[in-house]
């Protein structure tokens, strides 16, 4: 017996859209909790997060549009990062590149390019990406503005550095993000990235991931299988920082 009625569409509340899976592309997923938002309070509708079935990649479904996701951005999201516990972050940063021979370093999702400044002061070329038109360029450094990752089109093997604290779980399409950074890489470069990770104590069971902001949880399971997928290999998890 078949059922030759047609599907009933999904209704989606207005600026919401309905992803499939980023990493297996799949549409079978489970629902873990749902939050608003309690950072900024930015009015909005409960946003659920969901594991995919079959590769356990969780995610923020349904979740905001591109058009949309700004408006949980306020300016003062970038305000204050370049204070005295800034500069402590950094130097913690710092370490996992101080072993490498100084070259062009891409930040990836710079902000105001603070992190950029500190690196450069340190003998690196660097460069960086951001979405967002309210952060600000006060150190007068090479940041291009744009979504993340069509804005990633520098030629192939451009750099020998790629850094990336805490954007990959804000991006509408990390494997998209992933595959650039391999392709601008040069062979024996080093991607160094900072995310959530969805197995914490603080996200498993506090269920404190910044929503709708975070719209991927990361582990080690899907880091491991992006790199696999995207020609990238990890090297290893720095669960400590």
């Amino acid at each position: 017996m078949h059922n030759h009625q047609a599907p009933v569409p999904i209704a989606l509340p207005s600026g919401q859209e309905h992803p499939r899976c980023n990493l297996c592309g799949e549409d079978d997923a489970k629902f873990l909790y749902s939050s608003r938002d309690l950072r900024f309070h930015v009015p909005s509708v409960d946003c659920p997060g969901v594991p995919c079935r079959r590769c356990a990649l969780p995610d923020l479904c349904p979740r905001p549009t591109p058009a949309e996701i700004g408006k949980y951005y306020p300016a003062h999201f970038y305000q204050g990062r370049d204070s005295d516990h800034a500069e402590r972050r950094y130097e913690r940063q710092w370490r996992y590149l101080e072993g490498l021979r100084p070259g062009r370093l891409l930040d990836v999702g710079c902000a105001n390019g603070d992190w950029m400044r500190f690196v450069a002061n340190r003998g690196w070329d660097v460069a960086g990406v951001e979405p967002s038109a309210t952060s600000e360029n006060p150190h007068g450094l090479e940041i291009r503005r744009g979504r993340i990752p069509e804005c990633l089109d520098y030629p192939d093997a451009s750099f020998d550095a790629v850094t990336a604290w805490a954007v990959f779980e804000h991006l509408h399409d990390p494997l998209g993000a992933f595959s650039a950074v391999a392709r601008l890489l040069r062979p024996g470069g080093t991607f160094i990235m900072l995310v959530t990770n969805v197995n914490s104590l603080f996200s498993r069971y506090a269920y404190q991931e910044d929503l709708p902001r975070h719209l991927y949880f990361f582990s080690e399971r899907t880091l491991g299988d992006y790199a696999r997928k995207t020609g990238l290999s990890l090297a290893g998890i720095d669960d400590t920082t």
